[in-house]
């Protein structure tokens, strides 16, 4: 005896039968022996893949592959059983991602889903295999509305900046490359300038795709970063550092030297002046008149040191006699100062100070904070965190 919902091939279809093994011919709504709800159809078959019942379109499981061999008393034969005809609620998959109500109902249109934004078909003309078919979630390129979207393989629409690295089927009208999406998720496809509201420019090409690397326009270079990003000021493309003024033209720059000292040269008329300047490997500051600046340098309440060649000094320096320590970002830095393992103090004037107590701490000779040892001629100690340790010392006249 069968029971729950078979296949029967010398009916074509998928028929009910109940606890009993009776057939359940009634037409409308009924259950699973598996507690899903099920439809049967005017002509005692089970409805299966899409339906539309009282106005509104449900979607009924095919089968879910779980096929057994089951003997069928009737016919005399054994035959496979499939339990199909399951109501689908929820998120499934059936050829592609699927969304329904509490209820059943198949969803359609635009749904907001854990954050992200979803398209589901709405053409019920489409083939459960096609690529929008009813309900079925949106993946990849579509054109809807007579707007062009992309969609990950979750189904999740894209915004901002991204690098399509699709399957190109034939026919996709475009191609893998890096694209701008809006906030509503429409590419931008129009070929030319774009500049978005944070005062980034873009270069759409004519396959709507954003321009990368150097790119000639209007008989211009520009230089845009792998995001499509137009660059401007110094940048490094392909091992080198280049130029590009505020419109993002790029110019050959050069250092140049007169008997007033040395000068950088921007190719477009104008030169580096009253500024910093990250040239080659190097950072260089430039007066207002645009000469390279050297030695030591106040700028912004804070010293800075400028090598010879103009480039800017970081870490120890050793200047007249005197040692100083400028941070990463050039500052010269005063007050305690810990570099490595090993903690040191530099004065007001940045020098290092050497062989004194700074409050109830030892700077030997090297300017090291000294830690566990007798200090000062050996007269006071200082503990493992380099604090004086009057006990120590009294121990030690007491003995």
């Amino acid at each position: 005896m069968v029971t729950g919902s078979v296949y029967l091939p010398e009916y074509e279809g998928v028929y009910l039968f109940g606890a009993d093994g009776a057939w359940y011919s009634q037409a409308g709504w009924a259950q699973l022996p598996t507690g899903e709800r099920c439809y049967v159809n005017q002509d005692g078959k089970l409805a299966l893949g899409l339906n539309k019942i009282d106005g509104k379109y449900y979607r009924f499981a095919i089968d879910d592959d779980r096929t057994e061999e089951v003997w069928y008393s009737g016919w005399g034969r054994w035959d496979e059983a499939y339990p199909a005809g399951a109501l689908m609620t929820g998120k499934y998959e059936a050829w592609g991602e699927y969304l329904a109500d509490e209820y059943g109902v198949v969803q359609v249109g635009w749904k907001t889903i854990g954050g992200d934004t979803y398209y589901f078909g709405e053409s019920v003309a489409e083939a459960d295999s096609a690529k929008l078919a009813y309900g079925k979630s949106a993946t990849g390129w579509m054109v809807i509305n007579g707007k062009v979207y992309y969609f990950s393989d979750s189904g999740a629409m894209l915004t901002g900046k991204q690098e399509v690295r699709d399957r190109e089927q034939p026919d996709d009208p475009y191609r893998n490359g890096v694209y701008l999406f809006g906030d509503d998720g429409v590419l931008y496809e129009n070929p030319g300038w774009l500049q978005m509201s944070n005062g980034d420019w873009y270069y759409v090409n004519s396959d709507s795709t954003l321009a990368t690397g150097w790119k000639d326009i209007g008989g211009e270079s520009y230089y845009f970063g792998e995001n499509g990003v137009m660059r401007t000021g110094f940048y490094w493309a392909n091992g080198q550092q280049y130029w590009s003024d505020p419109n993002g033209v790029w110019h050959e720059t050069a250092w140049r030297q007169d008997s007033n000292g040395w000068w950088f040269d921007f190719g477009n008329g104008t030169y580096a002046q009253n500024s910093w300047q990250p040239i080659g490997d190097e950072w260089y500051h430039f007066d207002s008149n645009g000469y390279m600046q050297v030695g030591w340098l106040y700028l912004g309440g804070t010293w800075y040191y400028l090598a010879g060649s103009g480039a800017m000094q970081v870490g120890w320096l050793h200047n007249g006699g005197v040692w100083y320590f400028l941070n990463s970002s050039g500052d010269m830095a005063t007050g305690w100062k810990k570099i490595g393992n090993t903690w040191y103090y530099l004065n007001g004037g940045g020098d290092m100070a050497e062989n004194r107590w700074i409050g109830n701490y030892w700077v030997g000779a090297d300017g090291a904070m000294a830690t566990s040892a007798w200090v000062d001629g050996g007269k006071y100690y200082v503990g493992s965190d380099g604090a004086y340790d009057p006990q120590a010392r009294r121990q030690e006249a007491a003995a």
